[in-house]
């Protein structure tokens, strides 16, 4: 098995450079157990291919990367400043695209920089995780029980049923699984319990600026009624995508979410 994508590259890039665009950057934050890799699969070529400057940012402690045994002392804050640095070389506002963990590190960013506009996608709530987590421990206690004997114990995620049922529908191959099950990674145990610790949400982060809300039908880890509340709480709708689980930028129909943001984007002319 070859190491995932980017592997050590702290950005990975596609299209244009963010000056040469007639678009606002686009930079993509990835979830939790993950890496820049997830966009590198689908997302990356796609948006490059329609003119878009692609940033996809490895938050530190990740697989490949020099900070990598550092990765428990990293907290939510950490990874916002990380791709703050990113933001503060672009010769303009970006645009955010956040997955789960990542949509929440987009919606605290926020608060201290310029942003165009925000894709939230599958993303933690601005209450943080602890709906989610007791919605989770009804309806699939053995699946929690699993998530958190890893991050208790430390151990590898090597589980493919576990890696299935966490980000997939059930209608995906397990052979997806099993080829991106290396790629995967713990997350650090400080970043997981800011995000179950969060008392005030974001008031003023991205409320009042363009936010694209989406959620997936069969997503575990942030069923679509957290994904109605995120939406509620900015001021504008969700749109559910059919059939899909958590990790839509990997989902067979991947290209339905991606065409879905492009094309938004544009009626924004951003």
């Amino acid at each position: 098995m070859t190491d995932a994508p980017g592997s050590g590259q702290r950005v990975l890039r596609a299209g244009p450079a963010p000056k040469d665009s007639d678009h606002a950057p686009l930079i993509f934050i990835h979830g939790a157990f993950a890496g820049a890799w997830t966009w590198a699969e689908h997302f990356l070529p796609y948006f490059g291919k329609q003119g878009f400057s692609c940033l996809a940012v490895n938050l530190p402690g990740r697989k490949g990367m020099p900070d990598y045994d550092q990765l428990h002392d990293f907290g939510i804050q950490d990874f916002v400043d990380a791709v703050s640095e990113v933001v503060d070389t672009l010769p303009r506002p970006p645009v955010l695209i956040g997955h789960s963990m990542g949509g929440f590190v987009a919606q605290r960013l926020a608060m201290d920089r310029d942003v165009a506009a925000a894709v939230l996608m599958s993303s933690v709530p601005p209450t943080g995780l602890a709906g989610p987590s007791v919605a989770l421990a009804l309806s699939r206690p053995m699946l929690i029980w699993e998530i958190a004997r890893i991050e208790s114990t430390g151990e590898p995620l090597d589980s493919l049923e576990t890696l299935h049922q966490s980000i997939f529908n059930s209608h995906v191959p397990k052979a997806v699984s099993e080829r991106l099950l290396p790629w995967f990674q713990m997350e650090s145990r400080r970043a997981v319990m800011d995000q179950h610790t969060v008392f005030m949400p974001p008031m003023m982060g991205l409320r009042g600026i363009p936010t694209l809300v989406l959620g997936a039908e069969h997503d575990n880890l942030i069923p679509p009624a957290f994904v109605y509340g995120t939406a509620a709480f900015l001021g504008t709708q969700a749109h559910i995508f059919d059939g899909m689980g958590h990790a839509v930028m990997l989902e067979d129909d991947w290209q339905e979410a991606a065409e879905t943001i492009a094309d938004w984007l544009r009626e924004l002319n951003v």
